[in-house]
Parts: C-alpha cells; sequence; structure tokens
C-alpha cells in the first residue's frame, strides 16, 4: 500500500506528504483491520478532526462553530459505529469489530459502553497519530538531510530511527490520567482524584536521560522514551504504529534520496495535543 501510494505520485513531480502519503496510509490500514469501507475514509477523518478539537484546545479558545463541529462529529461517530456494530452482529465477518462484538456477547469481556468505546479508540488513535507520525518525520528528515542519507546506507538503523522519531516527535504531546493516591513530587503534593496532564513530549526532552535532546539520531543509544505511554497504559496499537513507519519511511527512502520541501513554513492542525501536520509538499 505505502508503494502505491507513492508511485501514484511518480510522475507528478510532487506530492502533498500528509494528503498523499501519511494519512491515506495509516487510514486505510486501519479500516481494513476494522472491517470497515475505505471509501468512507475521507468522512470519517471529517469526523475525528472535529470531535478532537476540544481535546486539543483550551475550552475558552472554542468558537461557538468549533463547539457545534465538535457535537455534530461525535454524534455522526456514534451513529456510525452504531451501525457498524449492528452490521457486524447480522453479517459477522473477519474484521476486528466483528472480533470485539464477539468478545462483547460473550457476556463476560467487553460490556456495550467498552465495546463503542474500543472501536472509537481503535478509530481515531488509529490513524490521527500515525499522520501526525509519519507526517512528522518526513519533514524532521527533510530538515535533517545527513540523517535521511545515513538512514540510506545503513538501513539497519531503522528500528532505532523510528524510536527516535517516536521521541523527537512526541505526536501526541501528552495524556490525562487521575491520580489514585496522594504523591509528592518537586515539594508539590498531587492528591487523591486531581485530573493530571503529563507532558509526554517534555519527559521525551529531558536532558538527564537524553543528552542534547534537541538533536534528530538515529543512531543515538537506546533509551526508553514514553510517546507510545509506559506500563499497563501502553499503547494499544504501539506495535503497528512502529511497523507502519518503518514500512512508510522504507518505501520513501528507496525512491527519494532526497527530501526536497515545496514550503519553508508548514502548516499545523489548531491542536496542543496531536503536533499535526496540515499539509507538507514535497517536490521532486
Amino acid at each position: 500500500l505505502a508503494e502505491e501510494l507513492l508511485d501514484a505520485k511518480r510522475e507528478a513531480g510532487g506530492m502533498d506528504a500528509v494528503w498523499n502519503f501519511a494519512f491515506p496510509f495509516p487510514i486505510t490500514v486501519m479500516l481494513a483491520l476494522l472491517g470497515i469501507p475505505t471509501v468512507d475514509q475521507v468522512r470519517i477523518k471529517r469526523w475525528c478532526d472535529g470531535f478532537l478539537v476540544p481535546f486539543g484546545r483550551a475550552p475558552d479558545a472554542l468558537s461557538p462553530s468549533e463547539r457545534r463541529e465538535a457535537g455534530e462529529s461525535g454524534t455522526a461517530l456514534r451513529v456510525y459505529v452504531g451501525e457498524l456494530i449492528e452490521n457486524a452482529r447480522k453479517k459477522p465477518s473477519d474484521g476486528l469489530i466483528s472480533a470485539l462484538v464477539r468478545a462483547a456477547d460473550g457476556g463476560d469481556r467487553l460490556t456495550e459502553d467498552e465495546l463503542f468505546a474500543s472501536i472509537i479508540l481503535l478509530l481515531i488513535a488509529g490513524h490521527e497519530n500515525m499522520t501526525a507520525l509519519i507526517g512528522g518525520a518526513v519533514l524532521a528528515f527533510a530538515r535533517h538531510p545527513d540523517q535521511w542519507t545515513r538512514l540510506g546506507e545503513a538501513p539497519s538503523l531503522m528500528e532505532g530511527a523510528v524510536e527516535e522519531l517516536l521521541r523527537y516527535l512526541s505526536p501526541n504531546q501528552f495524556i490525562r490520567r487521575q491520580a489514585l493516591d496522594d504523591v509528592t513530587m518537586g515539594g508539590k503534593t498531587i492528591k487523591t482524584g486531581d485530573l493530571v496532564f503529563l507532558i509526554l513530549a517534555a519527559a521525551n526532552r529531558d536532558p538527564a536521560h537524553f543528552p542534547d535532546p534537541d538533536r534528530l539520531d538515529i543512531a543515538r543509544p537506546r533509551a526508553r522514551n514514553v510517546a507510545l505511554g509506559h506500563g499497563f497504559h501502553f499503547c494499544l496499537g504501539g506495535a503497528l504504529a512502529r511497523m507502519e513507519t518503518e514500512i512508510a519511511l522504507g518505501a520513501l527512502r528507496k525512491r527519494l534520496p532526497v527530501l526536497t520541501l515545496g514550503t519553508e513554513t508548514p502548516d499545523y492542525a489548531d491542536n496542543f495535543n496531536v503536533r499535526m501536520l496540515k499539509s507538507l509538499p514535497l517536490v521532486w
């Protein structure tokens, strides 16, 4: 799929690395895994983007139209996923939604709310964060051509390169957690029940853990990052995210040994949680 997307633009003299590659690649994979028609990917993307607006903006910064869009997108997703669940019950398939429905209907694994939430999580996180990671990786390598050249000369560095990109980019900038116990850190006490924002991007740039943290180095000695969470809350799709990034970059590196940007000012989505490019023109 990655190769097909890139080859489709081979004679075009350029492409939008987000809309022609970083978006369609992971969402097509996720929809195939879930058993959802790929023809729905554009409207699913629109609903997911709208639904995520309140999660990455200050509440008082949202306009009435943005609040309305978020509500309408959430409703549309609920209706759409509800229909998918019903269809999976009527006509089971090999897709992941049917597997989750079977688990729910087994009576002791998933409640109806958990079933719905699991599908929404897979649908949104399964492509939004990957679009952010792959798009951000292309921009990072375009701005660090020495690292892109090094990756081509030593493909064995790919696995470490993906870990470095996760650390360097931190596509999901923070997560929310609720304290289960009182915890004292840095002279401050977080009380049981307090809502906590854990800034993953800051942890991944901690100079005490990552020397010279603002430098992209695909051969950096392995040090555990928290881009995909940690422990009990480790990302459900972590293995898939790593594999997709390796495949995407491998296909791109094979075709474009030099990455040339078509702009000096890439456009980012207005979201302080998911650091995602809206577009990224490449030319060749």
